[in-house]
């Protein structure tokens, strides 16, 4: 069977994939794919830096920059967010507070928060992924992202659903959607948390 991170069912690199909130998504082809081309949003202070082109760190800083006017740090991979990622910036200097939520604890998700994905077997969860909440439910959230399957997103403003539970005071987000590599759904063992802006 051929997993959905084909080349043939990819849209090409750079392709507009979807929009949610203003903030364009675009094609990175393959997941494994890494361009080195520097992506950057130009402000009327300057360019702003925001990752590698179209990476799935590239989007979720641009969309933080975008929405609320703040960016966060280098990391050298998405998974490396979760213990790296304590502020975020903005571009006169001021700074804001960024906070792990775990996944299976106490804080529910909200809108805005960036999803982390640890790191995983599978080769193109090598670096693990970010995605950001972009609508939450009683049972499920939207989220908006880059370079998961690289295909045109198949919801209105986001790219797919994940599941949510609320048991006993707390909260659990799993992924129960097949995977772009072909293989099973990963369920929640992958799922850090959630990053808050503070």
């Amino acid at each position: 069977m051929t997993g959905v991170d084909d080349w043939r069912f990819a849209a090409r690199f750079g392709e507009v994939i979807g929009i949610s909130d203003g903030v364009v998504a675009h094609s990175n082809a393959f997941s494994t794919f890494d361009s080195g081309e520097e992506a950057s949003l130009r402000t009327n202070d300057g360019e702003v830096y925001t990752g590698v082109k179209w990476m799935c760190v590239e989007f979720a800083r641009r969309f933080w920059f975008v929405k609320y006017g703040v960016t966060f740090g280098s990391v050298e991979t998405a998974a490396d967010m979760w213990a790296e990622t304590k502020s975020a910036g903005k571009p006169n200097g001021e700074s804001r507070g960024v906070v792990p939520r775990e996944n299976g604890g106490s804080t529910k998700p909200r809108r805005g928060d960036l999803l982390i994905y640890d790191r995983a077997e599978r080769d193109f969860l090598g670096a693990g992924h970010v995605a950001v909440i972009v609508e939450v439910k009683e049972k499920r959230i939207k989220v908006a992202e880059q370079n998961w399957d690289n295909r045109p997103w198949r919801l209105e403003r986001s790219a797919r659903y994940l599941t949510l539970t609320e048991e006993g005071g707390t909260y659990r987000i799993t992924d129960e959607n097949p995977m772009p590599d072909g293989g099973e759904p990963l369920g929640e063992e992958v799922i850090r948390g959630w990053l808050r802006l503070e």
